[in-house]
Protein backbone atom coordinates (compact mmCIF):
# COMPACT_ATOMS: atom_id res chain seq x y z
CA UNK A 1 0.00 0.00 0.00
CA UNK A 2 1.45 3.34 -1.04
CA UNK A 3 1.90 6.14 1.49
CA UNK A 4 -0.47 9.10 1.39
CA UNK A 5 0.53 11.69 -1.20
CA UNK A 6 1.04 14.29 1.54
CA UNK A 7 3.75 12.04 3.03
CA UNK A 8 5.39 11.36 -0.33
CA UNK A 9 5.55 15.10 -1.01
CA UNK A 10 7.02 16.10 2.33
CA UNK A 11 9.96 18.52 1.95
CA UNK A 12 13.25 16.64 1.68
CA UNK A 13 15.61 19.60 1.23
CA UNK A 14 15.75 23.08 2.74
CA UNK A 15 14.88 24.53 -0.69
CA UNK A 16 11.53 22.67 -0.54
CA UNK A 17 10.45 24.62 2.54
CA UNK A 18 7.88 27.41 2.40
CA UNK A 19 10.22 29.86 4.05
CA UNK A 20 11.93 33.06 2.87
CA UNK A 21 15.44 32.56 1.55
CA UNK A 22 16.95 34.26 4.61
CA UNK A 23 15.63 31.52 6.93
CA UNK A 24 16.65 28.75 4.53
CA UNK A 25 20.17 30.19 4.35
CA UNK A 26 20.37 30.30 8.17
CA UNK A 27 19.32 26.65 8.47
CA UNK A 28 21.79 25.68 5.75
CA UNK A 29 24.59 27.47 7.59
CA UNK A 30 23.79 25.62 10.83
CA UNK A 31 23.75 22.29 8.98
CA UNK A 32 27.14 22.97 7.41
CA UNK A 33 28.64 24.08 10.71
CA UNK A 34 27.02 21.09 12.49
CA UNK A 35 26.28 23.38 15.41
CA UNK A 36 22.61 24.47 15.46
CA UNK A 37 21.12 26.90 17.93
CA UNK A 38 18.37 25.92 20.33
CA UNK A 39 15.31 26.74 18.21
CA UNK A 40 11.52 26.91 18.39
CA UNK A 41 9.69 26.33 15.10
CA UNK A 42 6.11 27.56 15.44
CA UNK A 43 3.14 28.38 13.24
CA UNK A 44 -0.01 26.94 11.69
CA UNK A 45 -0.26 23.20 10.93
CA UNK A 46 0.93 21.93 7.56
CA UNK A 47 3.68 24.48 6.95
CA UNK A 48 6.70 22.18 7.30
CA UNK A 49 7.92 22.71 10.87
CA UNK A 50 8.56 19.02 11.57
CA UNK A 51 9.93 18.48 8.05
CA UNK A 52 12.40 21.36 8.46
CA UNK A 53 13.61 19.94 11.78
CA UNK A 54 14.04 16.45 10.32
CA UNK A 55 15.91 17.77 7.29
CA UNK A 56 18.33 19.51 9.66
CA UNK A 57 18.68 16.36 11.78
CA UNK A 58 19.37 14.29 8.66
CA UNK A 59 22.09 16.74 7.61
CA UNK A 60 23.67 16.49 11.06
CA UNK A 61 23.97 12.70 10.77
CA UNK A 62 23.33 10.12 13.49
CA UNK A 63 23.96 12.54 16.34
CA UNK A 64 20.30 13.22 17.12
CA UNK A 65 17.12 11.82 18.64
CA UNK A 66 13.41 12.68 18.57
CA UNK A 67 10.63 12.92 21.17
CA UNK A 68 6.92 13.22 20.34
CA UNK A 69 5.57 15.79 22.76
CA UNK A 70 1.95 14.83 22.09
CA UNK A 71 2.56 11.25 23.25
CA UNK A 72 4.97 11.85 26.12
CA UNK A 73 3.66 14.89 27.95
CA UNK A 74 4.59 14.44 31.62
CA UNK A 75 7.67 15.14 33.72
CA UNK A 76 9.01 11.63 33.04
CA UNK A 77 9.80 12.69 29.47
CA UNK A 78 12.36 15.19 30.80
CA UNK A 79 14.29 12.32 32.40
CA UNK A 80 14.19 10.47 29.08
CA UNK A 81 15.43 13.56 27.24
CA UNK A 82 18.22 14.10 29.79
CA UNK A 83 19.40 10.53 29.31
CA UNK A 84 19.69 11.07 25.55
CA UNK A 85 21.11 14.57 25.87
CA UNK A 86 23.95 13.55 28.19
CA UNK A 87 24.94 10.39 26.32
CA UNK A 88 27.87 10.38 23.93
CA UNK A 89 26.94 11.11 20.34
CA UNK A 90 28.39 9.47 17.25
CA UNK A 91 29.50 12.68 15.56
CA UNK A 92 31.91 15.48 16.36
CA UNK A 93 29.30 18.16 17.08
CA UNK A 94 26.68 18.37 19.84
CA UNK A 95 23.75 15.99 19.98
CA UNK A 96 20.41 17.41 18.80
CA UNK A 97 17.04 16.61 20.38
CA UNK A 98 13.88 17.28 18.37
CA UNK A 99 10.78 17.66 20.55
CA UNK A 100 7.93 17.56 18.05
CA UNK A 101 4.60 19.11 19.12
CA UNK A 102 6.21 20.52 22.25
CA UNK A 103 3.11 22.61 22.94
CA UNK A 104 1.50 19.40 24.31
CA UNK A 105 4.09 19.10 27.08
CA UNK A 106 2.71 19.68 30.57
CA UNK A 107 3.70 22.82 32.48
CA UNK A 108 5.75 20.64 34.82
CA UNK A 109 7.60 19.06 31.89
CA UNK A 110 8.26 22.46 30.33
CA UNK A 111 9.61 23.76 33.64
CA UNK A 112 11.98 20.81 33.85
CA UNK A 113 13.06 21.28 30.27
CA UNK A 114 14.07 24.91 30.93
CA UNK A 115 16.80 23.93 33.32
CA UNK A 116 17.87 20.95 31.24
CA UNK A 117 18.48 23.08 28.13
CA UNK A 118 20.96 25.22 30.06
CA UNK A 119 22.52 22.26 31.88
CA UNK A 120 23.41 20.25 28.75
CA UNK A 121 24.11 23.09 26.29
CA UNK A 122 27.68 22.03 25.54
CA UNK A 123 26.56 18.47 24.74
CA UNK A 124 23.08 18.88 23.25
CA UNK A 125 20.94 21.41 21.38
CA UNK A 126 17.14 21.40 21.14
CA UNK A 127 14.63 21.99 18.37
CA UNK A 128 11.03 22.38 19.50
CA UNK A 129 8.03 22.50 17.16
CA UNK A 130 4.65 23.92 18.15
CA UNK A 131 1.41 24.88 16.45
CA UNK A 132 0.44 27.15 19.35
CA UNK A 133 3.41 29.17 20.59
CA UNK A 134 1.27 30.58 23.42
CA UNK A 135 1.24 27.13 25.02
CA UNK A 136 5.03 27.23 25.32
CA UNK A 137 6.22 28.69 28.64
CA UNK A 138 7.73 32.18 28.22
CA UNK A 139 10.89 31.19 30.04
CA UNK A 140 11.27 28.17 27.73
CA UNK A 141 10.70 30.35 24.66
CA UNK A 142 13.44 32.72 25.81
CA UNK A 143 15.96 29.88 25.65
CA UNK A 144 15.28 29.17 21.97
CA UNK A 145 15.68 31.08 18.73
CA UNK A 146 12.08 31.57 17.50
CA UNK A 147 11.34 30.87 13.82
CA UNK A 148 7.78 31.52 12.68
CA UNK A 149 6.66 29.27 9.82
CA UNK A 150 3.59 31.35 8.97
CA UNK A 151 4.39 32.64 5.48
CA UNK A 152 4.67 36.45 5.24
CA UNK A 153 2.63 37.95 2.41
CA UNK A 154 5.69 39.77 1.12
CA UNK A 155 7.48 36.46 0.49
CA UNK A 156 4.66 34.52 -1.20
CA UNK A 157 5.63 35.27 -4.80
CA UNK A 158 9.29 34.29 -4.29
CA UNK A 159 8.35 31.08 -2.46
CA UNK A 160 5.74 29.97 -5.02
CA UNK A 161 8.16 30.62 -7.89
CA UNK A 162 10.77 28.45 -6.14
CA UNK A 163 8.54 25.63 -4.89
CA UNK A 164 5.87 25.13 -7.57
CA UNK A 165 8.17 23.79 -10.37
CA UNK A 166 9.68 21.24 -7.96
CA UNK A 167 6.20 20.27 -6.78
CA UNK A 168 5.03 19.64 -10.35
CA UNK A 169 8.16 17.59 -11.05
CA UNK A 170 7.48 15.43 -8.00
CA UNK A 171 3.90 14.78 -9.12
CA UNK A 172 5.15 13.70 -12.56
CA UNK A 173 7.76 11.42 -10.99
CA UNK A 174 5.03 9.79 -8.88
CA UNK A 175 2.77 9.37 -11.97
CA UNK A 176 -0.08 11.28 -10.34
CA UNK A 177 -2.88 11.62 -12.88
CA UNK A 178 -3.80 15.27 -12.72
CA UNK A 179 -3.28 18.02 -15.29
CA UNK A 180 -0.59 20.60 -14.62
CA UNK A 181 -3.14 23.33 -15.34
CA UNK A 182 -5.32 22.03 -12.50
CA UNK A 183 -2.38 21.96 -10.07
CA UNK A 184 -1.54 25.56 -10.98
CA UNK A 185 -5.17 26.48 -10.25
CA UNK A 186 -5.19 24.74 -6.87
CA UNK A 187 -1.76 25.86 -5.70
CA UNK A 188 -2.60 29.50 -4.85
CA UNK A 189 -5.93 28.44 -3.33
CA UNK A 190 -4.32 26.11 -0.78
CA UNK A 191 -0.96 27.84 -0.38
CA UNK A 192 0.74 27.69 2.05
CA UNK A 193 -1.00 24.53 3.29
CA UNK A 194 0.71 22.03 1.00
CA UNK A 195 -0.56 19.12 3.08
CA UNK A 196 -4.12 20.19 2.33
CA UNK A 197 -3.18 20.67 -1.33
CA UNK A 198 -1.71 17.17 -1.53
CA UNK A 199 -4.87 15.69 -0.04
CA UNK A 200 -7.02 17.53 -2.61
CA UNK A 201 -4.80 16.44 -5.51
CA UNK A 202 -4.88 12.83 -4.30
CA UNK A 203 -8.68 12.94 -4.07
CA UNK A 204 -9.05 14.36 -7.59
CA UNK A 205 -6.53 11.89 -9.03
CA UNK A 206 -8.36 8.95 -7.44
CA UNK A 207 -11.70 10.27 -8.71
CA UNK A 208 -10.24 10.53 -12.21
CA UNK A 209 -9.00 6.94 -12.03
CA UNK A 210 -12.41 5.67 -10.92
CA UNK A 211 -14.19 7.48 -13.75
CA UNK A 212 -11.70 6.45 -16.41
CA UNK A 213 -11.46 2.91 -15.07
Amino acid sequence: MRDALSELLRPKEFSDLLQPQQIISSLEAMAQAKSPNNMLFYGSPGLGKSSAARILLARLGDNSFEINGSLETGIDVVREIESGATSCGLGSGPRVCLIDEADYLSKQAQAGLRGLIEKVYTNCRFILTANSVRKIDLALRSRCMPICFDVPASACSEIIARVLPKYLAQLRALNIEIEEKRVRELFPIYFPDLRGLANRIEFEAMSHQMVSG
